[in-house]
């Protein structure tokens, strides 16, 4: 499996389980953060370049955060 196809594939398994993805910089913002378990936490932090390279590619944004304009949920950041 490709990098790419790889961010795809975790972004999906992340958010099935109840967690939004965003970007701020060069960092993710998972939302809500009491949703988010060391083992997702571990997975975000393991896979961040092909997560921040996926979310890049379905926001449709290029380089352009998105945490901004997500609510004012508790928030962790990676």
């Amino acid at each position: 499996m490709s990098p790419k196809e790889r961010g795809e594939e975790v972004l999906a398994i992340i958010e099935s389980a109840g967690i939004s993805l965003s970007r701020n910089g060069d960092k993710i913002v998972a939302r809500p953060s009491d949703v988010v378990t060391e083992a997702a936490a571990s997975t975000i932090k393991n896979y961040k370049e092909g997560l921040l390279e996926a979310l890049r590619r379905r926001d449709g944004h290029g380089g352009r955060d998105q945490a901004g304009h997500v609510s004012n949920d508790p928030c962790t950041g990676y």
